[in-house]
């Protein structure tokens, strides 16, 4: 992970989507809570999936981002 000058970060994984799609997913979903206060973890995936397939890739991985969304909420 790498972080640009402009604010930007790139983020790449040995598949380019599995893991690098997840840890996208729940930096989404974490930024979705805090300044929404709402979550909605398919959506997230979903417009990530829908810009690369393989972003999210597992159903272990997918979960995931639920337990994440999850334990973040339960912060509040």
């Amino acid at each position: 992970m790498a972080w640009a000058p402009d604010g930007r970060t790139v983020v790449h994984c040995l598949t380019g989507g599995g893991r690098s799609g997840t840890f996208c997913a729940i930096c989404s979903i974490n930024e979705m809570i805090q300044q929404q206060n709402i979550v909605d973890v398919f959506h997230t995936v979903k417009t990530l999936r829908n810009n690369k397939t393989n972003m999210v890739e597992t159903m272990e991985q997918y979960k995931f981002c639920y337990e994440v969304a999850l334990e973040a909420l339960s912060s509040f």
